[in-house]
């Protein structure tokens, strides 16, 4: 299992003598050009990268590095040239680049340990982002919103199964139903809710790494095992153990994972000693297990195993009288985060909310109603009406009064005055609309605000800094075209 080095340079003799000093101690994949870069790489695949600055054209190598960092912002990069260049150098860093060498001054077996110590830098750097994440997952609301008789058994069940603190719980639900928010549940209410609550997600994980990641490894374990790590296992003793996607999980894992449900016991990659753990699994799913059994891709013994306490969350389209108590829900929750003033919703808003099939379920109504209160307040209005709201309901047309969109050929035009929307059946329209009022919202801040983006934060009304650079960075990927439109945003982002 190890660590992965990929090596993007035109040189290819160059390339041969990296090649020949990592690949005892690393996993080496090169690429020759910018064609064969782009085929290689995977995100969150690679653990370092070695890039020239130059490769075919001048200065193509800064155009990958922001590549990498969009898609990765945590895999170190190592800028390489055979040209020195100052101002190339401030840019490669100011984009990402954890440091800069040049080709002629490169000492191999320095380079080794240069490389070695990143890598392990990484991975520490990645376990404190992984703690920041589970700080923010617990400062989310745990309240399970609805009046619906689904909603009802689904809080007896969650009860049951915190009280009880032994029995393993399968969640199954489509996607967005809030599976994660009942796993928390358990958690929060059971005899478990002073210990630790580990969420993994399985899907998009590497195969490779899982292994490690939930049993952990000894020092030698493999190559690149410097030291030695405890499991998401041992960090779950006492707690939770919560498995999302367990349908994706690859049935060589399944069977080592069945063994420590039933014994509470495993030993990590490398070890000798059996290591006792006291957990509670918690495994959640959108795919049917059964289905995949059938396929002999899902083992039946884990499946009875993960069935003995079942809890299924009916899609949001099924129980239409939570609706209104989750849009009041939300309405309430970004009012106060966002410190806008938002009286309600109109009887025809919510109409087109009720009607709405939801296939996102409560994560796309979330995410509307958020998206709602910022239209809204960009166009000084005090209520939800059908025409802040971006989803598409029967016969729906959407006018407003403070932007005007027209479609042509599938592009749409816009003036930062007036909307209107004549297709809305295509569903990226309706991105792009709300895209285009935030950003105009946006552009209204930094008129009257100046263009330090953590006081625009704080005064328009985003939980943090770093949500709302997030956020406007993700328009402007998604619709690189509005960066014409929007230069002075584009400038204040470094976009």
């Amino acid at each position: 299992m190890k660590s992965r080095i990929l090596i993007i340079d035109d040189d290819e003799n160059f390339v041969r003598k990296l090649k020949d000093a990592f690949e005892s101690k690393y996993s080496v994949e090169y690429a020759f050009s910018v064609n064969e870069f782009y085929e290689k790489f995977k995100p969150y695949y690679f653990d370092l990268i070695l890039l020239d600055i130059r490769l075919p054209r001048d200065k193509e190598g800064l155009d990958i590095l922001k590549f990498i960092k969009e898609e990765n912002p945590l895999v170190p990069v190592i800028m390489v040239t055979a040209y020195p260049d100052v101002d190339s150098a401030i840019s490669a860093i100011k984009i990402g680049a954890r440091d800069y060498i040049q080709k002629e001054k490169v000492d191999i077996p320095s380079l080794v340990k240069m490389v070695d110590s990143v890598i392990s830098e990484t991975g520490k750097e990645k376990r404190v982002k992984d703690l920041e994440k589970m700080l923010t997952y617990f400062s989310e609301p745990l309240e399970i919103v609805g009046k619906s008789d689904a909603i009802k058994e689904i809080k007896e069940k969650i009860k049951i199964a915190a009280e009880d603190g032994e029995i393993t719980v399968l969640i199954r639900g489509e996607t967005g139903v809030g599976k994660e928010l009942v796993a928390r549940n358990i958690h929060a209410q059971g005899v478990r809710k002073k210990g630790p609550f580990i969420a993994y997600l399985i899907a998009g994980a590497h195969k490779e790494t899982m292994d490690s990641e939930l049993f952990g490894h000894e020092r030698g374990a493999f190559t690149g095992a410097t030291e030695k790590r405890k499991g998401l296992l041992e960090e779950a003793h006492g707690g939770i153990l919560f498995l999302d996607e367990i349908g994706d999980l690859p049935e060589e894992i399944q069977i080592k994972l069945l063994r420590v449900m039933e014994t509470k016991s495993f030993r990590r990659l490398g070890g000798n000693m059996e290591i006792v753990v006291d957990v509670q699994f918690i495994a959640a799913t959108h795919k049917n297990l059964e289905e995949l059994i059938k396929k002999d891709i899902f083992r039946k013994d884990l499946y009875y195993r993960l069935k003995a306490f079942e809890i299924y969350i009916p899609p949001l389209r099924e129980r239409k009288e939570d609706i209104p108590v989750l849009v009041e829900y939300f309405l309430n929750l970004f009012r106060k985060r966002k410190g806008i003033e938002i009286e309600g919703v109109t009887k025809e808003a919510m109409d087109l909310l009720v009607s709405y099939n939801w296939p996102g379920n409560v994560r796309e109504l979330k995410n509307v109603i958020e998206n709602s209160i910022i239209l809204a307040k960009a166009k000084g209005i005090k209520l939800i009406t059908p025409d802040v709201i971006s989803v598409k309901g029967p016969e729906l047309k959407v006018q407003s009064a403070e932007l005007r969109a027209q479609t042509s050929s599938g592009n749409i035009r816009h003036s930062p005055l007036t909307v209107e929307i004549e297709e809305v059946n295509e569903e990226m329209n309706f991105e792009k609309v709300t895209a285009v009022a935030e950003l105009e919202f946006v552009r209204k801040g930094i008129e009257k605000y100046g263009k330090k983006r953590e006081v625009l934060a704080q005064k328009l009304g985003y939980s943090n800094r770093f949500t709302f650079i997030r956020r406007i960075r993700r328009i402007f990927k998604k619709f690189p075209e509005l960066k014409k439109e929007f230069p002075e945003i584009a400038k204040v982002f470094k976009i």
